[in-house]
């Protein structure tokens, strides 16, 4: 049996089912005290934590192509996600109803929840058989040359994609299509830049519904199956009319309300934060700030200021070079608060300001910015949505990155996050920030 996108929301909602259910039976038949908390709030509780258990799950990729059965990543992402859960909920519990669990029900209730998960995300592992969509294309470009060392140099990516070239001798859109057939081929890729179907290919377009084909153009093959859009192929155009669409103005506004509301949720363990590594900085490298102030490229390019806590010794090339993992510039305060990008707190000033946003492009100095755009096309179309504390392309692949090449495949994700941004989008984006923290990564 295999699994397309509708399979995935099957399983989405069969997770939020279960883990509701097993979470309310873990509490109310608990065999330990919950302090007589009443059943409508138990509902409440349950909800919540149903909800960000599967948001989590979601944000560590466990609805996506070529994960369901990778166990480790599985295994990692359900107790990630229902210790987030737990923690949020008995937050949500204290500070909203004013009431609170027994740590022994709260234990029980997790591990229960936890459990039934594994065992249904092994049971389905089991059942669905695991086989890689086959593609081919017509009219090779530099998309295409580079999809394929993609699915040669990733390995996740090429578990569930394989390339069956159309042999030099097959001509016309009957042979090829009779190719296809024959060898078992879903997915036909042709050359295209934007979402119109180019005249000279409809014939590819008709007959692939005849023969229940997928007829893709590049960027929506890309945007389908590696979740980023490709970078020099896509017109100018396309990214713009698709942004301001109908969806943005509201997307917008939704997640500025998000991003007050959850400063205000954290206000106190932010400053605690802040409070504490600022005296640790002040006290232990007297005559020095601690919190710098560095220029960076904002929405719609407009120049910011923004804020960091000061982790390197200062240098002429400070706020202005990239900093290397074996930096000499970096102080010990640094090296402990960078990996976990706690030099960072500061910057919820700018989002309350509204310079920055939780998710969006990370913003990049304004010569390197400006570089960029000189060299890459469409660069500057990154600046359609607010500079954010993480991004997209972050979780895919890091911060320093300071070359041409690099910023290319920076910006095919960013691309990607701009034509797709949504609240759902942003939260899945900081649980697997969240995961990649605990892993040390920067």
């Amino acid at each position: 049996m295999m699994l397309g996108k509708i399979g995935f929301k099957l399983i989405l909602i069969t997770d939020l089912i279960l883990i509701l259910g097993l979470f309310y039976c873990g509490v109310y038949f608990s065999p330990f005290e919950f302090k007589g908390v009443v059943a409508i709030n138990l509902l409440y509780f349950s909800i919540f934590y149903s909800l960000v258990f599967v948001i989590g799950l979601d944000g560590f990729g466990l609805y996506e192509k070529g994960r369901l059965h990778v166990k480790t990543r599985v295994l990692k992402g359900v107790l990630y996600s229902g210790l987030l859960a737990l923690i949020l909920t008995v937050f949500f519990a204290y500070f909203v109803f004013y009431t609170g669990f027994g740590r022994w029900t709260l234990a029980y209730s997790f591990l229960f929840s936890t459990a039934g998960v594994l065992f249904f995300r092994f049971v389905i592992a089991k059942i669905i058989s695991y086989k890689p969509v086959l593609f081919s294309a017509i009219n090779d470009s530099q998309a295409l040359g580079h999809l394929l060392s993609i699915l040669k140099e990733h390995r996740r990516e090429n578990r569930y994609l394989r390339y069956c070239p159309i042999p030099d001798d097959i001509h016309g859109v009957k042979e090829t299509f009779d190719f296809l057939e024959k060898n078992s081929v879903a997915e036909l890729i042709v050359r295209g830049k934007s979402g119109d179907k180019d005249e000279s290919q409809i014939d590819y377009y008709i007959q692939g519904l005849k023969s229940n084909i997928s007829v893709l153009n590049e960027v929506e093959f890309y945007s389908k199956y590696l979740n980023r859009i490709p970078v020099g192929e896509v017109e100018e155009g396309l990214i713009i009319s698709e942004y301001f669409s109908s969806k943005t103005k509201w997307v917008d506004g939704v997640s500025r309300v998000f991003d007050l509301v959850a400063i205000a949720i954290f206000i106190v363990p932010l400053v605690v934060l802040f409070m504490s590594i600022y005296l640790i900085i002040k006290v232990c490298e007297p005559g020095l700030p601690a919190v710098i102030v560095q220029d960076r490229m904002g929405r719609y390019q407009k120049p910011f200021k923004v804020y960091k806590f000061r982790t390197m010794i200062p240098s002429k090339n400070s706020g202005t070079s990239f900093t290397s993992k074996e930096d000499s510039r970096v102080t010990w305060i640094g090296k402990i608060i960078r990996p976990l990008h706690l030099d960072e707190i500061p910057q919820f000033y700018n989002i309350v300001k509204n310079d920055m946003s939780i998710v969006g492009c990370r913003p990049e100095m304004n010569t390197f910015a400006n570089e960029m755009c000189e060299k890459i096309p469409a660069y500057n179309l990154r600046y359609l949505v607010k500079p954010g504390l993480t991004g997209y392309a972050q979780i895919n692949m890091g911060y320093a990155m300071n070359t041409v090449e690099d910023t290319k495949e920076k910006l095919s994700f960013d691309f990607y996050y701009i034509l797709n941004k949504s609240i759902w989008m942003d939260l899945k984006i900081i649980f697997n920030t969240i995961f990649r923290l605990t892993k040390g990564a920067r």
